[in-house]
């Protein structure tokens, strides 16, 4: 099946534009003549969703027409509300479900194998430019099935099921599912790690204090201490009663006397005190140094228990830690077998055809396997779209336009000619 022709009508930049698509067609002009618009028709076509900035400003509605050479014709009709897909075959009839027949025509207009052969792989960037588009060209979907047949261990299927809830992935899906498993699994590590250093400090600090039971002692203490107090209150009480009798017989008598009886005692009970003084100080200070040393207990048996959590903790992500390093396996071998008999070889960081680095595969090569990989995605309209095609060397357009025509390819080509009006070359075949 051949596109014959495009119409489109105030979609982006175009009012309307009318013109035959063969085997090659060249489209040329300068910056700004409406290259751009007539590329996005194409695709258009054949994608889903709605979207209305493409309708050219001041319009209601945008329309693209492509006429099949079997006599059905397509049309896309744009409106700020909705978009509408209607396609009529070659008897007139509606055919009844347009995105399903759409679909079977094929999506080899989404990959541009310009985009694939003048990226610069030499360079991070190009490289990471080029998986990035094979990832998004390559047909290839990676469900749970595709997972289960690795045979992982039920912990890693656990983990993996997750990520497939909603159905297969493409490539480039895939690779963020594993990437985000990749970062769950470095934050885990992270947390093991700090409770792993968590415990060897609590652990250290225990090695450091005395362990020596502390209430045991305190007991001990203040119960000298009180039997000191008590001995010195009854020494102290004896002296009063002593002074106090002899005070009540001679208070009349010896008023002089009494006072010097007061000088006597105070004398007495300043001594009593001072007999004692040293070892009620030092008795308070080691109750003090005991109590303190209680609270450090109570922090140590804290510790233990922190110590206990941590390890526990410690263990659960660790295992943790394990079953996502085992998942990530698990998608590599997945992703591995999927990509097994395709044109590419992905090896790291690295594309490779048959062994070797994508920048050293000669012109002649890279174009095929990048026909290949349009191949993959053609149905029954295999149409080829290149824009830019400014940027590829002579050497590069003569092997893609003869691998395309050699695989019943058309192809559409974009040119920027400074100065030049808007213009569609048809060009032999």
């Amino acid at each position: 099946m051949k596109l014959s022709s495009l119409e489109i009508t105030n979609l982006w930049a175009t009012k309307h534009a009318k013109f035959e698509v063969a085997q090659i067609t060249r489209i040329t002009g300068g910056n700004g003549t409406g290259k751009t618009s007539l590329l996005h028709a194409f695709a258009t076509l054949f994608e889903g969703g709605h979207d209305p900035s493409m309708i050219r400003k001041g319009c209601k509605k945008g329309i693209a027409i492509a006429l099949l050479d079997n006599g059905a014709t397509i049309t896309k009709t744009v409106t700020e509300k909705s978009t509408e897909l209607e396609i009529v075959d070659q008897n007139g009839l509606n055919v009844p479900s347009p995105r399903t027949f759409i679909k079977e025509l094929g999506e080899a207009i989404a990959v541009d194998p310009g985009k694939l052969l003048s990226l610069d792989t030499t360079t991070k960037p190009g490289k990471e430019a080029l998986i990035a588009e094979l990832l998004k060209a390559l047909p290839v979907e990676i469900s749970i099935s595709d997972i289960e047949t690795q045979k992982p261990p039920p912990a890693y299927l656990e983990i993996l099921r997750g990520l497939f809830e909603e159905g297969p992935v493409n490539l480039e899906a895939f690779g963020k599912l594993r990437k985000r498993v990749e970062e769950t699994r470095r934050g885990i590590g992270v947390e093991v790690r700090d409770a792993e250093g968590t415990i060897r400090d609590l652990r250290k600090k225990l090695e450091d204090e005395d362990e020596t039971d502390c209430q045991q002692r305190l007991d001990e203490i203040e119960g000298k201490r009180e039997a000191k107090l008590t001995e010195r209150d009854q020494k102290a009480e004896k002296i009063r009663d002593k002074y106090g009798k002899e005070e009540a017989g001679l208070r009349a008598k010896f008023e002089q006397m009494l006072g010097e009886l007061h000088d006597e005692r105070a004398a007495e009970l300043t001594e009593v005190g001072t007999e004692f003084e040293s070892d009620l100080r030092q008795l308070s200070e080691d109750v003090a140094t005991l109590r303190e040393r209680l609270v450090q207990q109570a922090q140590r048996e804290g510790a233990r228990k922190t110590i206990d959590q941590m390890e526990d903790r410690v263990r659960d992500k660790s295992t943790l830690y394990e079953r996502m390093s085992g998942a990530l396996e698990v998608m590599d071998k997945a992703k591995t077998s999927k990509l097994e008999g395709l044109p590419v070889e992905f090896d790291g960081d690295d594309i490779r055809v048959d062994g070797v680095e994508w920048h050293n595969v000669n012109t002649a090569r890279r174009v095929e396997i990048a026909l290949q990989i349009c191949s993959l995605r053609a149905g029954k309209l295999p149409l080829l779209v290149i824009d830019d095609g400014e940027h590829l060397d002579e050497e590069t357009w003569t092997a893609i336009r003869e691998a395309a025509l050699g695989a019943g390819f058309q192809v559409v080509i974009a040119n920027v000619v400074t100065g030049d009006p808007l213009n569609v070359v048809i060009e032999a075949a």
